[in-house]
């Protein structure tokens, strides 16, 4: 079986979301794996079958969106999703990307919270390079310094190091050219 059908399938044994956001989330899926093609989406194969959405306070966490891999969960501050101007397309792609590259602890290359503000710039450029993103960000210097490390290391090796959990990868690049 074609994993986007194992993701689709898996979607619809989610529970706690409904038909249209099911729809949604598998509309990105299938928008990710066009432009990320050699990306291994058997992690969030595993994920969106049991991945639960849940309000938070303002002050909880930093960010509207966040996703916590331990328990699966995407986190939104409802709040701050009425009264500024985020663009909910890229949010919930920044949850696809999230679930794509999550370990039981952890997304991306953010192990021990080595490289946690790359980390969210990463994913944040990811998901804009799939959907776009006509909002505001909550991590626009992130995002440029990232970008100034991508034409330092390339692009290639960030999404690399990100897809398959390797902060030392980029590390190591940036050792290499004396960074």
């Amino acid at each position: 079986m074609d994993i986007l059908e194992e993701i689709r399938q898996a979607l619809g044994k989610n529970k706690a979301l409904t038909k249209d956001f099911k729809y949604k989330i598998f509309e990105f899926v299938i928008r990710f794996n066009e432009m990320y093609p050699n990306v291994n989406l058997e992690n969030l194969k595993n994920r969106v079958s049991t991945v639960t959405f849940e309000k938070i306070g303002q002050f909880e966490k930093r960010g509207t969106f966040v996703y916590e891999p331990n328990n699966n969960k995407v986190l939104y501050n409802v709040k701050r999703l009425k009264d500024d101007d985020y663009d909910v397309d890229n949010l919930l792609m920044k949850a696809v990307v999230a679930m794509a590259s999550a370990t039981d602890t952890y997304y991306g290359f953010n192990k021990e919270e080595k490289l946690y503000a790359l980390n969210r710039a990463i994913t944040e450029m990811i998901a804009t390079s799939v959907v776009g993103n006509e909002g505001i960000s909550d991590y626009e210097e992130e995002v440029l310094c990232a970008n100034l490390i991508s034409k330092l290391i390339g692009v290639d090796t960030l999404v690399y190091a990100y897809f398959n959990n390797d902060a030392d990868l980029v590390l190591k690049k940036m050792i290499e050219l004396e960074v």
